[in-house]
């Protein structure tokens, strides 16, 4: 049998309307036809042919399983799906024909049936199945496209992410720490799924700023941080690529601030971008929480809501700080000034300087001889925020 010819399954316990209805498609239609004398029959009949079965003519008064017990066992078989269902009947009652509608019977045909209405019924099924098809084919292009766009993004992203880890060692897991935040705050403000996404990303390439001078008359235009300098850098690099172009637009706007005193734009309150909003202040929470603790990062952002962060942001920040899930967030050791460092304590992260240079890798114990380096490099190229030390060998608690 050859797949362009279609695939018609008659189903009906009346063995001579079975061969002669059979025989009209053959004939008349030139249909592949495969024959079962009652619905249990049709049902195992059905599964074998599988994605092969295009239509099935099935009658309704039948023993074993009837017309639309037979239906609705084929409509349960994922193989069988996008067949097309006609029922023969004898009956004409409304209440029959929405029961079958609701079966999953596509058509009917009323006994007795002439070869005209036959074919041109079967002809019918067939069009319907082939539009199905071709549907289904165009899902599953769509899907295998959507598939490889979204793992290129993902390798954009993790692109751009190791770049900027070469420069900045550590700025792979705080983009990781920063957008698992970013994600949670936006399913718990109900974010839209094209603007979380967008906000997640941003979350992550946030330090690809970092990459570029930050000084300059380009960024003379308003006074912000170096943290919200280095958002709008990054979205400069970020909207020459048109994936990232939404997760360029929050980068480009978390300087701005909920009293319009922010820049580059002076925008105010709803005017920000939702994402923009929502980002501002979680790099601005983990940048006081790693040079603080938990407690004290959350002190500070609340006191500048309704000036610098929107209000509603802060509300679910704070509500969220204190969730389970936000242990996640958390630095894994205590953050404590160079000058407190004290021998046998272990770092826990990478003691870099401000230029980027690793001093001291994590997992690092302190010595005499180790401290004396630290602190020497300090006098020249201060370390503002301290080392991030293992919980358990000195240093503040996180709170």
């Amino acid at each position: 049998m050859s797949r362009t010819q279609p695939t018609v399954l008659i189903i009906d316990d009346d063995a001579d309307l079975l061969k002669m209805t059979a025989l009209v498609l053959e004939r008349g239609g030139g249909c592949h036809v495969e024959m079962a004398e009652n619905g249990q029959r049709g049902v195992e009949a059905a599964h074998a042919l599988g994605a092969k079965l295009d239509v099935v003519l099935c009658d309704y008064s039948m023993p074993v399983l009837d017309g639309l017990e037979t239906c609705r066992l084929m409509r349960a078989d994922p193989l069988l799906e996008g067949v097309v269902f006609v029922m023969f009947t004898a009956h004409a009652e409304t209440q029959l024909k929405i029961r079958a509608l609701d079966a999953g019977v596509d058509d009917f045909l009323a006994k007795p049936v002439g070869q005209a209405e036959l074919l041109a019924k079967t002809r019918s099924s067939l069009r319907m199945k082939g539009l199905f098809d071709r549907v289904r084919e165009e899902r599953s292009l769509a899907e295998a496209q959507h598939a490889a766009t979204s793992h290129s993004f993902g390798q954009l992203v993790d692109l751009l992410g190791h770049v900027v880890e070469l420069r900045t060692p550590g700025a792979a897991d705080r983009g990781a720490r920063l957008a698992r935040a970013a994600k949670a705050m936006a399913e718990r403000m109900q974010v839209p799924a094209d603007q979380a996404r967008a906000l997640e990303t941003a979350a992550r390439l946030f330090e690809v700023g970092k990459l570029i001078d930050a000084d300059g008359p380009a960024m003379d235009r308003f006074s912000v941080s170096p943290v919200q300098r280095r958002g709008v850098l990054a979205a400069a690099v970020l909207e020459r690529v048109v994936a990232l172009r939404a997760a360029a637009e929050v980068l480009g706007s978390i300087g701005e601030a909920w009293d319009g005193t922010g820049g580059p734009d002076r925008l105010r309150q709803s005017v920000i971008p939702f994402g923009s909003r929502i980002l501002r202040v979680l790099i601005d929470f983990f940048s006081e929480q790693d040079r603080t603790n938990v407690k004290k990062a959350v002190e500070a952002i609340t006191t500048r809501a309704g000036t610098i962060y929107d209000p509603l942001v802060v509300g679910h920040l704070v509500q969220l700080a204190r969730a389970p899930e936000a242990r996640a967030w958390r630095a894994h050791g205590d953050r404590v000034p160079v000058r407190a460092l004290a021998e046998g304590m272990v770092l826990e992260e990478d003691l870099l300087t401000s230029s980027g240079i690793k001093l001291a890798a994590s997992g690092t114990r302190l010595t005499r001889g180790v401290l004396d380096l630290i602190q020497r490099r300090h006098e020249n190229e201060p370390f503002l925020h301290g080392a991030v030390v293992r919980r358990g060998t000195g240093g503040e608690s996180e709170g």
